[in-house]
């Protein structure tokens, strides 16, 4: 083979390694969604949280953020919610209730 039938070669494999990495990055940004009763529950159970916030987010459709915290392990998810859908947003840890004006 010659040596610029390698270098083709290898750059072929390393635009589609780029390729399948964003593919997979994007479908794994994806929300899980569930009914909402159903989801805000199992995160009660599960992970202690309960609701400490929302937000309306506004657009074509005006949708619930609702903040949900668990103060003694300090973790927290947000949920993008709808009628009867409820989405997960994200979520982790060291959550921080903030007291008096901002600095």
């Amino acid at each position: 083979m010659s040596r610029e039938f390698l270098i083709w070669l290898g750059a072929l494999v390393v635009g589609a390694l780029i390729a399948l990495f964003y593919l997979s990055s994007a479908a794994s940004a994806q929300e899980s969604c569930g009914p909402r009763r159903q989801v805000i529950d199992a995160l009660r159970e599960h992970y202690g949280e309960v609701e400490r916030g929302y937000g309306i987010e506004t657009g074509k459709k005006a949708t619930v953020l609702l903040l949900l915290v668990n103060e003694e392990t300090d973790t927290w998810t947000i949920l993008r919610v709808q009628p009867d859908v409820a989405c997960g947003v994200a979520s982790g840890t060291d959550f921080t209730l903030l007291f008096g004006d901002p600095a």
